[in-house]
Formats: C-alpha cells, sequence, structure tokens
C-alpha cells in the first residue's frame, strides 16, 4: 500500500494471512500504522519512504494500491513519476484519485478560478490540518496515465467522489 497512512487499507489483505508492505512519507502516519495494526492483531512492514522512489525491485508485487494518496502531491511530475514507480513494482495496480467535480468543492473550485489545486481541512486526533488535494477529472487522469505509460484496464466512479483505475 503506497501511501499507507493507517493501514486501513491493507485491512482485507492481511486478515488473509497474505504478506503486506505499508509505506507512507509520514513518521506520523507510520507510527498511527503500528498502533492500529498492534490493536487489531496484525502485522506489515511498514517503510518511511517516497511514492515517487519506490525502495523495491521490478514486478515484485503481485499487487500495488495506491489509494487517495495521488492527489496528495502537488507537482504533476511527481504524480506522473508516482505513476511510474507503481508500474515497476507491481503487477496489477489499484489507484483511487478525488474527482474534480464534486457538490463539496464547488465553492472552493469557483473561488480559485477553477484550479483543480484545493487546500481541504482535515481533522485527526482534535487536530484540525490543511492539506492539499489536486482533483481529477477522467480526461486529466487518463492523460497523466498515458504519460507515465500505465495501461487502464478499467476506469471507474464511484458515489463518494473517487475515480478509480485498475491497471
Amino acid at each position: 500500500d503506497v501511501g499507507c497512512g493507517n493501514c486501513r487499507n491493507l485491512l482485507p489483505f492481511l486478515e488473509t494471512k497474505v504478506d503486506c508492505f505499508g509505506l507512507d512519507y509520514s513518521k506520523g502516519m507510520i507510527k498511527e500504522a503500528k498502533k492500529f495494526l498492534k490493536r487489531k492483531g496484525l502485522e506489515a512492514k511498514l517503510i518511511l519512504g517516497d511514492a515517487s522512489r519506490l525502495p523495491f525491485k521490478e514486478k515484485v508485487f503481485e499487487k500495488v494500491i495506491c489509494v487517495r494518496t495521488l492527489h496528495h502531491l502537488e507537482k504533476r511530475e511527481e504524480r506522473i513519476e508516482t505513476l511510474k514507480e507503481l508500474k515497476r513494482v507491481g503487477n496489477e495496480i489499484l489507484i483511487s484519485v478525488w474527482k474534480k467535480w464534486q457538490r463539496r468543492f464547488i465553492f472552493k473550485l469557483l473561488k480559485n478560478f477553477f484550479s483543480s489545486d484545493v487546500y481541504v481541512e482535515w481533522r485527526y486526533h482534535g487536530k484540525v490540518y490543511k492539506r492539499f488535494y489536486h482533483l481529477y477529472t477522467k480526461r486529466e487522469l487518463e492523460k497523466d496515465l498515458k504519460e507515465a505509460k500505465v495501461k487502464a484496464k478499467k476506469i471507474w466512479f464511484d458515489r463518494k467522489g473517487n475515480i478509480w483505475v485498475l491497471a
């Protein structure tokens, strides 16, 4: 799981006793992941690292997930490099990003002259953080995938405002 956060997205895999790795850029989130997994009685190999420079050999993983992570990277070049890295290390990739045209973002988009880059307040353990999000359109995501040479098998939307890619 690239951008694993607290590792909640690894639960379905860990519960079936599959060996899992979680990588996150934040020391704090790796610490949260360790606590979360300990409470659940589960284990994963957790790594502090950069999604655009994954510390793994080519095609070492059967499956790689990158759920609600890519859209936090501020520069398009970083997003492209991350997509390339996901393709390099994984045989099958599942990616999700936030979709641009969601009701909850209309005012932010109007205020920013329709820019896809917004900051959203995120509450965690009683603290408020302003987090960067690049909101994607399907066309833009397809363009980034093409530039990274990642071939999508399927692209779909869910009801929660995400765009999903299976590659």
